[in-house]
Formats: structure tokens, sequence, C-alpha cells
């Protein structure tokens, strides 16, 4: 046999094989993310994706490759990029080929973005119009986030005005806004929720004041953001109790409510029966300005030995605006115990309005009726030592008698 006629023979018996062979069958398996219905793929911005390629039958002259079919978002117009010949790749920065076993194609996209989305098609091409192929079409998500210049800071306002709080989330798909304050408090709306990117608050009062939570959801992460509403207004005075009892020659303590934003100075406050402006403390009388949360401040007036001249009614005021001379106020009334009246003797946690006591009524604030010539702070104070001194001697009585064992 000539060496011509060699070579053909060895043609046609590698032609014959060709034809006589199986086509190869390819699968895609085994993907990061896990492949959903329909053959998607749903991956997180700026994770890996990978999507293992395996194929049987295949003939050493054919090759597997990588491709993306995908729709140009700038022109539109439908577009094919090719990834991968067997091992050799296009872009070895964005993309990697690993082969875990012979007949397995790993392809491995590193930092994915929206960019990326697109059907991804691992094939072999077998003649010009016949390949054997299986693909998978890749989603991008993009968890809600929030960029600084689409958010409002935390704001503040007079009473009566209004504020605009912006909310713009960014995410695909496009996030829903939902407002909301913390504590379960209503927005100025009436409502507990408002859905939108923007709220509108209008005629602003105390009560509006906090913070008010934005958070967006798009179905594959949620977000919030806090922003915190300060609001300006003028003291609102307000008693617990109308009406308060005591005996003569006992201690009672008068409270009134103070809410301001800002607090106000406390030469600002005053206590007043009559003619008589309480402002500093003094032998008999004790003024106290406890400050406490959301700009709310607790003004008392402790009268320490109360006698007839007490009696009567107490205002608590706050001067507004020193220039006008205005001011609110709030009204107390202090009133004698009758004393062996022959009335029904109460507790004094349950005397209703209105029904008056036969005896000393205890404080308010320490739970015990408190004598003109006591000292219930150092009678406090000793109380509280004498009960560590007790606590720590009988814990060195214990150890002793732990280390005689």
């Amino acid at each position: 046999m000539n060496e011509n006629a060699l070579i053909w023979f060895q043609i046609s018996v590698l032609l014959f094989k060709i034809c006589s062979a199986q086509d190869p069958t390819v699968m895609i398996r085994d993907t990061v993310p896990e492949t959903e219905d329909n053959n998607i793929i749903v991956v997180e911005r700026d994770t890996e994706l990978i999507m293992n390629c395996y194929v049987e039958n295949l003939y050493q002259a054919y090759l597997l490759r990588w491709q993306r079919e995908y729709i140009d978002k700038d022109d539109g117009l439908f577009k094919t990029q090719s990834i991968s010949q067997d091992m050799a790749l296009d872009d070895n920065i964005h993309y990697s080929i690993e082969k875990p076993s012979q007949y397995t194609w790993s392809l491995r996209v590193r930092g994915v973005q929206v960019a990326d989305e697109g059907r991804y098609i691992c094939f072999v091409q077998m003649t010009q119009i016949s390949r054997s192929k299986d693909y998978r079409d890749v989603k991008v998500i993009v968890k809600p986030f929030f960029e600084p210049q689409n958010i409002s800071p935390d704001s503040s306002a007079n009473e009566g005005e209004s504020l605009n709080l912006i909310c713009n989330a960014t995410g695909i798909p496009t996030p829903n806004v939902i407002w909301s304050r913390l504590g379960g408090a209503l927005l100025s709306i009436g409502q507990e929720k408002y859905e939108g990117s923007q709220l509108s608050l209008r005629n602003l009062q105390a009560g509006d004041r906090g913070t008010y939570r934005c958070t967006s959801m798009n179905g594959y992460g949620t977000n919030a953001h806090d922003v915190e509403v300060d609001i300006k207004f003028k003291p609102i005075v307000t008693v617990g109790k109308l009406v308060y009892e005591q005996a003569v020659g006992y201690r009672i303590e008068l409270q009134c409510f103070i809410e301001s934003n800002p607090l106000p100075k406390t030469e600002l406050t005053a206590w007043i029966k009559g003619t008589t402006t309480f402002t500093q403390s003094s032998d008999r009388y004790t003024i106290n300005w406890i400050e406490g949360a959301f700009n709310r401040m607790t003004y008392e007036l402790i009268i320490k030995n109360v006698q007839p001249e007490d009696f009567g009614t107490f205002s608590c005021r706050v001067t507004i605006d020193e220039e006008k001379k205005s001011s609110t106020a709030g009204t107390i009334t202090l009133k004698q115990v009758s004393m062996g009246t022959g009335i029904e003797r109460i507790p004094w946690h349950r005397i209703p309005m209105g029904i008056e006591s036969d005896k000393p009524q205890p404080s308010i604030k320490l739970g015990r009726v408190i004598g003109a010539n006591e000292n219930p702070e150092e009678s406090f104070s000793h109380q509280v030592t004498a009960l560590l001194n007790e606590f720590f001697k009988q814990m060195v009585l214990e150890i002793r008698s732990e280390l005689l064992k």
C-alpha cells in the first residue's frame, strides 16, 4: 500500500469512528449557588458563581466550550461572549476553568456583578449546525443598601414646622421602603406604618419627636436606617395629683412634671403660693430639679415640717418668654388631714379622690410617714450601712466556718 493510500485509509477509519460514535451528552450540575426551577441561578453581587459541566462520550476531536448570551443594556442588542475552549480562557482574571475530574469542566466567575447576568452555555460543537449543550440563566441580585447622599441625617425642627424625611434604598430588585417609629408610636399621619421613600411630617408637635426607622426590603434582604427627630417645643407642665393631704408636723412632697426642649433654666422655674415665691431651698423647704429621659423633668417642693400656713394652693410655674413675661403653670392644693373626724380609716394608697384621711400621709418617695424631726436621707444611709455591715459579718463567719472544717 503506497503512502497516499495509507493516509486515505486512516482518514476513512477516523471518519467511520466519528460517524459511528454516540453524540456527546452535556450536563451542568452541582452549581454554587444551587440551581432553582427553570434552570435559574440567583447569585448575590460580589460573590462567586461556580458551574460544573459534565460530558459523556466526548471524542478527542471535540472541545468543550463555555459562552454567555446576554442583552447589552447600553444598546439593547443580543450578544454572545466566548468564555473558554477546553482549558483556554479569553479572560483569566474574571473567570477560571478547573477540571475536578477527567470529564468535568468547572467554570468559576469571581466577584459577580450585575453585568454578568445572562445565559451561560456549556456545549460541544459536533458540526457547523449540530451541538450538544446545557445552560443556566444567571440572575444577579443586590440586597438593599443606603448611600449617604440618599438618606436623611438626624433632623431638628421647631414646634409647628415641617420636615421631609428621605430614604432612597438601592438594590436589585428595587426595594420597597416602609417608615415606622421605634416603640410602636403612631406616625403623625395616624398610622403605625407608611410605605414610600419620603415621609412628610407636618405641624410638628412635642409628641412627634423620637426615632423614625425606614426599612427597605426586596425579597432577598432587609436593611434599616434610623433618623432621630428632635423637636424644639415650649414647656408643658402637668401634675400627678391635684390634691395632697398632710397633718401638721409631717413631711410632704409636692411634684409637678415639666416637659420641654430644651429644658428650662432653673432660674425660670418657681413654686408660688399666694404672694410667696419659692425658688431656693431654705430651712423648712427644699426644691429639687430631677432631670429624666425624653426632655422631662420632675420639679419638686419638699415641705419638711408642714405648718398651718402651708395649706392652700401652690402653682408650679415655668417662665416661657422672659421678655414677654409669659409663663405656664400647674396647680396643686395642699389640704390639712382631718384628725379624729370619725371617718373610717382607709389605707392611704386606697383613698379615693375627695375622701379625707384621719392620719398623716406617707412620703411619696419613701413610702412611709416622715416626722418633722426625722432626716430621711440620713436614716436611709444608716439603714444601708447597717445592712452592709451585717452582710459582711455573715460572710466572714461563713468563710471562717469553711476553713475550720
